[in-house]
């Protein structure tokens, strides 16, 4: 592919705007992730209330104990009001949601243009760095130097993003850990002894608890291979030390203080896992912002070499 300096002046001067770019796209998927738990719980709500209406339409015991007392049709007016508010709640977040995700989708396109107009620059860059090689240009050196330098925070860029990946996932089974220990919780404190013969539903609750604690240790050993930050692995090592503490404390037979011991503990191992998954975010965008500055100087410095 032919080349010329302004080509590549024209180019980079495209692609200075990517990091903000970067920000914003982060910032709106922050955002959008928010928008989703707030959604949740209010499209839930809005089914509730809707099946409610249905079920006093359609007639069934619930209608027929409001019709005994005459108090049908004011009761079916009432939860269609209460079905209409939730949906009213429901649609004011779904607004908000779906002008995000327009504005997301326009970044994205927009960001997927400066992808091309990367890889261009990139094959052009490539290519006068060869012919600088092939000439013995006096910046060859330092060109080549830059090219490891680049590579190793590659390399790293590519482990933080596969760590950051890892923290969402330990997340997501210390969560599915806390729903599960709710479960196992309450049965075991409301009888305050010693479970000797344990609710089937609860052994199953139990023996996926096991599982998801083999997967959380698999986890946090992978992780701290892959962290680079140190007190992201201090944290992590916590993490380790509580799981280490969490499988024993899922027998069949439980003891109500054990089982209140794990209750208590299991919010805290989800703030650190949610510490770690934060410092490793952070981490990734220090080396990639590293990255993209090390990067424009090495094609302003390729495309400032005179052949």
């Amino acid at each position: 592919m032919a080349y010329t300096d302004e080509q590549l002046i024209e180019l980079q001067k495209k692609l200075d705007r990517r990091e903000s770019l970067n920000k914003t796209i982060r910032s709106l998927f922050l955002k959008k992730e928010e928008l989703e738990k707030r959604l949740k719980p209010l499209d839930e709500a809005r089914i509730k209330e809707y099946s409610d209406v249905e079920k006093l339409e359609k007639g069934g015991i619930k209608s027929f104990f409001y019709s005994l007392l005459g108090q049908e049709a004011e009761r079916l007016k009432k939860e269609k009001y209460e079905a209409l508010e939730a949906d009213e709640k429901y649609q004011a977040v779904y607004k908000e949601y779906a002008a995000l995700c327009d504005n997301l989708g326009f970044y994205l396109d927009d960001l997927k243009e400066l992808d091309e107009c990367e890889k261009t620059l990139d094959s052009l860059i490539s290519e006068k760095v060869f012919l600088m090689k092939k000439t013995r240009h006096p910046l060859t050196e330092e060109t080549e130097r830059t090219e490891k330098l680049l590579t190793a925070l590659s390399d790293r860029i590519n482990t933080a993003e596969q760590s950051v990946y890892t923290a969402k996932e330990i997340k997501e089974i210390i969560t599915e850990l806390c729903s599960i220990l709710d479960e196992i919780y309450y049965p075991v404190a409301d009888r305050s002894m010693e479970v000797k013969n344990i609710d089937p539903m609860i052994g199953s609750y139990v023996k996926r608890g096991r599982s998801l604690c083999k997967a959380l240790d698999e986890q946090l050993k992978i992780l701290e291979k892959q962290a680079c930050d140190s007190e992201a692995k201090k944290q992590i090592r916590e993490l380790s030390l509580f799981v280490d503490g969490l499988a024993p404390l899922l027998p069949e037979k439980k003891v109500v203080t054990q089982v209140h011991y794990v209750y208590g503990k299991i919010s805290e191992n989800k703030r650190r896992a949610s510490a770690v998954e934060f410092m490793l975010i952070e981490f990734y965008n220090e080396k990639r912002s590293e990255f993209f500055d090390v990067k424009k100087r090495f094609i302003e410095m390729v495309t400032q070499a005179k052949l």
